[in-house]
């Protein structure tokens, strides 16, 4: 009988050590679980914000566009303002109306940007 209660408790002994190794394992199996998940969230937080800094930079290069048309429009305006007004006839103090005639056209300028607008503009006065 002693010889049996001696294998017995060997064998409970053997038990307790597999549940603690099990137990060990699945505590090692969470972790691994949680590092994975706090991975995948940093890798969608950093693709998130690698959108948005591409739409930033889509938005703000089209503004740049925007304002260097708006620019040129500008000075195509008040070129053609002052062609219409050093080009006024009268004849005798009597207005004869505007003598529209000549091209205005504004060649590449720069705007307040790091680089130079390749935008041309021409306007022609009939």
């Amino acid at each position: 009988m002693k010889k049996c209660d001696h294998h017995i408790s060997d064998l409970h002994k053997q038990i307790a050590n597999c549940y603690a190794f099990v137990e060990k394992a699945q505590k090692a199996l969470t972790e691994k679980q949680r590092d994975q998940e706090m991975k995948i969230q940093q890798l969608e937080i950093k693709l998130s914000n690698k959108k948005l800094e591409d739409m930033h930079s889509r938005n703000s290069h089209r503004l740049v566009m925007i304002s260097c048309c708006v620019d040129l429009y500008n000075q195509a305006q008040f070129k053609w303002f002052e062609e219409m007004v050093t080009t006024k006839s009268w004849n005798g103090g009597k207005w004869r109306g505007w003598r529209l005639s000549g091209n205005i056209s504004t060649s590449t300028h720069s705007c307040n940007t790091r680089s130079t607008c390749s935008t041309k503009t021409e306007l022609s006065l009939l």
